[in-house]
């Protein structure tokens, strides 16, 4: 829910610039490629805020890890398609950093599986706008930034999958934890009062030698249970 949450504020503010950025280039107000970045964000904006209803009862689905990634391309892809003067290739626009960020979110999902579908999309990502930079002619990095950006995508994605592993389990342990004391509670209460119980488990629990405190204790007997009793096995 807080990475969606966090989606939404960032498309919202990415949709303020795009339009901001459009008011700037009245000549690409006529051209699609003008208009697609904020077709992606409002497209990506409108599946966050179904998916926020969705996830209140549900888990989140691998298609939401490859989100971020189909949005960062939205708003990347078209200057690699029609490159300005100012666009020296994928490697150094703004947007294609995003991608590691999107790996790096994808760790607090506390899922593995949704941690390497968000690196295959953003990878996948990043690679179209590399092909697209050849074939428009434009730089596609020299070698030193390759490595560059492979060691990072490894490192982050480690990262992530560290952390999707970590937060995983503990909350396991929390939720096991939760529910062995509630057996435990439940077990203890069928010999015992339930306050008694409670108090047992709690964290100041049982001091030994016990404490002084104020009781009234009633004695009752049964009519005729000792005879009766006495006729039992």
């Amino acid at each position: 829910v807080s990475i969606a949450r966090t989606r939404l504020a960032v498309v919202a503010i990415a949709l303020t610039e795009e339009f901001i950025w459009l008011g700037m280039r009245p000549d690409m107000r006529s051209q699609i490629l003008g208009w697609v970045p904020i077709l992606a964000l409002a497209v990506g904006g409108a599946l966050t805020v179904h998916s926020l209803r969705r996830l209140r009862t549900q888990a989140p689905r691998p298609g939401s890890a490859a989100l971020d990634a189909a949005l960062i391309l939205g708003v990347a892809l078209p200057a690699a398609l029609a490159p300005d003067a100012d666009y020296t290739g994928a490697f150094h626009h703004p947007p294609s950093m995003f991608f590691l960020v999107a790996i790096a979110a994808a760790g607090h999902r506390m899922s593995r599986t949704l941690v390497r579908v968000s690196v295959a999309a953003n990878v996948a990502c990043i690679l179209l706008l590399l092909a697209v930079d050849a074939k428009m002619g434009s730089k596609a990095g020299r070698i030193d930034e390759w490595i560059l950006w492979i060691m990072a995508f490894i490192g982050v994605s480690m990262i992530a999958d560290g952390f999707a592993l970590r937060a995983r389990r503990l909350a396991t342990y929390a939720a096991q934890s939760v529910l062995t004391a509630e057996r435990t509670r439940q077990a203890l209460g069928v010999y015992v009062s339930e306050e008694v119980a409670e108090e047992a488990l709690s964290q100041r629990g049982l001091t030994p030698g016990g404490h002084r405190q104020a009781v009234a204790v009633l004695y009752a007997d049964l009519r005729g249970y000792a005879s009766y009793a006495n006729q039992l096995p």
